[in-house]
């Protein structure tokens, strides 16, 4: 099989770490609204590899999960939680939001003849690995603490813009749709960890206690 290599850009033959063993993870739904056809379009082409994996005799763990916590409205950090809005739209918790749009979203996957995951994991299941994770981060100087979150410093990255090949220095604050509410981010391109319980969070529906604030 020959894959397209974001990284190098190229078509590279697909070789695996372990000796036939794929551990594929697809990033699934923001479990808010009901999925319009390009969200269904990317679930298809996972489904397409995953099976073509499977034909070529390769033992795939899937993995997709549910967004159900932690989606702004946009890359703002003051955009609303897209779960809390769906909330506040139905008269419903976030949690009873998420049963009903991933119930929509599965008999949906179920209609399209996809292949059911091994692993449905939901964000809001795993806070306290995060957690873990963040700290790390703070202790290796990754990431640092303002008023209002946990930031990732994107200065200690060198590769952060791999990917995209972008200069990130040529970037303009404000030239995109995301606003940086933070006074004390150290560049308007770091980006939040954990959001506080403050400014315009304030009322926000579904928090937790953490070691830096709730």
């Amino acid at each position: 099989m020959k894959l397209y290599n974001t990284l190098t850009r190229k078509i590279e033959e697909f070789k695996t770490i372990k000796e036939k063993e794929v551990l594929f993870y697809h990033c699934g739904p923001t479990v808010y609204w009901v999925q319009h056809i390009g969200n269904l379009r990317a679930m298809t082409w996972a489904d397409l590899i995953r099976r073509s994996l499977i034909y070529l005799g390769y033992n795939v763990k899937f993995v997709r999960n549910y967004t159900d916590v932690g989606h702004l409205t946009s890359d703002e950090d003051i955009g609303e939680d897209k779960m809390e809005k769906g909330a506040k739209r139905e008269g419903l918790t976030p949690q009873q939001i998420a049963n009903k749009y991933i119930k929509i979203f599965e008999n949906d996957t179920d209609a399209l003849n996809i292949l059911e995951p091994d692993f449905k994991p939901r964000a809001s299941e795993y806070i306290e690995q995060m957690q873990k994770m963040i700290q790390i981060l703070i202790d290796k100087g990754f990431a640092y603490i303002t008023d209002l979150a946990v930031v990732f410093d994107v200065s200690k990255f060198p590769d952060y813009n791999k990917l995209n090949h972008q200069n990130l220095e040529l970037n303009k604050q404000g030239a995109g749709k995301g606003k940086v509410e933070d006074p004390q981010k150290k560049h308007f391109a770091d980006f939040n960890l954990w959001v506080f319980k403050k400014g315009t969070h304030k009322n926000a529906l579904q928090t937790w206690s953490s070691p830096w604030g709730e």
